[in-house]
């Protein structure tokens, strides 16, 4: 859950500098699979995969809650104030975003029977 927050707020919110989701994504999960080695996990890549894939597809592909306020003033207002970016910025962000989480929900249906056992 860890990781998968910190790919898809990060993205979100413009913590890291501009760049595509799959960069970001790589990058965390990469860094993410290291630490648990260090820490000494010898376990299936597929099922951290899935796990972090499926968080955060299921968690942040659902928060749509903000295409309520585009159209409201005060609404749009607050989320640039979240953002630091104009609104449309912020819009055209989460759209890359939510796109790329749609493939992670499609990856992380394809690694459902091999962490189920069935592959």
């Amino acid at each position: 859950m860890d990781a998968g927050d910190l790919f898809a707020a990060s993205y979100s919110l413009f913590g890291v500098e501009p760049c595509e989701p799959r960069e970001l994504d790589r990058v965390v999960f990469e860094n993410y699979l290291a630490g648990l080695r260090a820490a000494g996990w010898g376990g299936d890549l597929r099922a951290a995969r899935f796990g972090y894939t499926a968080y955060a597809a299921l968690k942040y592909g659902c928060l749509t809650f903000w295409l309520r306020d585009a159209r409201d003033p005060s609404g749009s207002a607050a989320w640039e104030g979240v953002a630091g970016r104009p609104l449309a910025e912020y819009i055209e962000n989460q759209g890359r975003l939510v796109t790329y989480l749609l493939d992670l929900a499609d990856e992380a249906r394809g690694l459902l029977d091999a962490v189920d056992g069935r592959q």
